[in-house]
């Protein structure tokens, strides 16, 4: 029989989800304890949000690294598993006149 849809929600730490069979799953899921994070908030939407995760994704990549998003009291948490990384995303945000900022 197929499953109808994803289990009962449960407590799951961010970036974090449980897949059908209801094991976790995600980039920094790992039994929870998640590893040093280096994160950017940033205000972006539409567009510029999609030209921001399409950088993120190429900056972590290159970096061999991981990275996520959450959204933030105010616009979207851009976190990477690298200092580094971040900060060439932070550049990147500089670049396009984006605002961001520790978080």
């Amino acid at each position: 029989m197929k499953p109808q849809g994803p289990p009962a929600a449960a407590f799951v730490l961010p970036g974090c989800y449980r897949d059908l069979i209801g094991n976790l799953q995600g980039h920094h899921c790992d039994g929870g304890h998640m590893p040093k994070e280096h994160c950017l908030i940033v205000r972006a939407a539409g567009k510029q949000l999609d030209l921001l995760r399409g950088e993120a994704a190429r900056i972590a990549k290159a970096a061999n690294v991981g990275w996520w998003t959450d959204p933030a009291e105010v616009g979207t948490r851009f976190c990477f598993e690298d200092a580094e990384a971040k900060n060439s995303f932070a550049l990147i945000c500089d670049s396009f006149n984006i605002a961001s900022q520790e978080g």
